[in-house]
């Protein structure tokens, strides 16, 4: 996420003017550090107890900025990791939401949380830095997270990707990758080497082959008869191209095993947790889509 000079300098004013339990009552108490936060859990009980129990996605809420917020705020965050979207709904049905005070599902999953009853809405006037985010990005709570006309129950926080990554000690792709790479790779792979979440790695390769002249697959949302006629010819691809598949994965620690222990040398993947192996000086680097994908 790109940073702005004069958001932090306004967050961090913001973070001094800030009491405790305004903070936590208010739903914006990461917002001292990042533009928005995500969602505002119903029964957080941890108001007046100087913590902040945070659900969220293991990548995306670094130490520095844990330290940081506390130097701030005096307030300790409780982050408690996460790898997938349905480990965070188990997670806050088990105990009716009691024992988090923000969580953070993907922003497509409203339909799966509206009846739930653990959220609460966020005061949208305390978030007074909201202007700094993407309109089109926090019309989404608004439009899809507006539970019972009582106001977004989630805003934007960090936004995430996928594509293509590899094991640099076995593949080098030829030139920058695409999402065919784990289709028809080029240079050519023997035997089963990649790995992808079912529905993302079926969209890429409907997008790869309409930039080879295969399909028009923007055309599917014109209507439902063209739709069922392109992800027929993108299954019966995909069903052809099954001897590639070592793995189907669902959330961040599964694709990390893919390329340390399962024998996966391509993948189409989260930017979080290969970023993090990155960083921890695997042989693996995460690289652009080429333009014409």
């Amino acid at each position: 996420m790109s940073e702005n000079p004069k958001a932090g300098q306004s967050t961090a004013r913001a973070a001094k003017q800030f009491k405790r339990r305004m903070l936590l009552k208010s739903g914006v108490a990461l917002a001292a550090l990042t533009p928005v936060v995500p969602l505002y859990v119903k029964n957080a009980f941890a108001a007046s107890s100087g913590q902040l129990n945070v659900l969220m996605w293991g990548e995306y809420l670094p130490d520095s900025v844990v330290s940081d917020f506390k130097a701030k705020t005096g307030i300790t965050i409780n982050h408690t990791k996460i790898g997938d979207n349905g480990e965070i709904i188990s997670k806050m049905k088990a105990g009716g939401g009691a024992g988090y005070d923000l969580a953070s599902p993907t922003n497509m999953r409203a339909l799966q949380w509206e009846n739930l009853g653990v959220l609460a809405p966020f005061d949208m006037k305390r978030i007074t830095n909201i202007g700094n985010v993407n309109p089109g990005m926090v019309a989404v709570g608004e439009r899809d997270w507006n539970f019972g006309g009582k106001g977004s129950h989630w805003v934007p926080q960090l936004w995430g990707t996928e594509s293509i990554s590899w094991r640099t000690d076995k593949w080098s792709p030829n030139g920058l990758p695409s999402f065919g790479d784990i289709w028809e790779p080029d240079p050519a792979i023997s035997g089963a080497f990649m790995m992808g979440r079912t529905y993302s790695m079926m969209t890429g390769c409907g997008i790869w082959m309409h930039h080879q002249g295969k399909m028009d697959f923007w055309s599917s949302y014109k209507d439902e008869a063209t739709m069922r006629k392109n992800w027929e010819t993108i299954t019966e691809y995909c069903i052809s191209k099954k001897g590639n598949l070592v793995k189907f994965w669902s959330g961040g620690d599964p694709q990390k095993q893919g390329f340390t222990s399962d024998g996966v040398v391509v993948g189409q993947t989260w930017d979080g947790p290969i970023v993090s192996m990155m960083k921890a000086v695997s042989p693996l680097p995460i690289r652009p889509l080429k333009k014409a994908l």
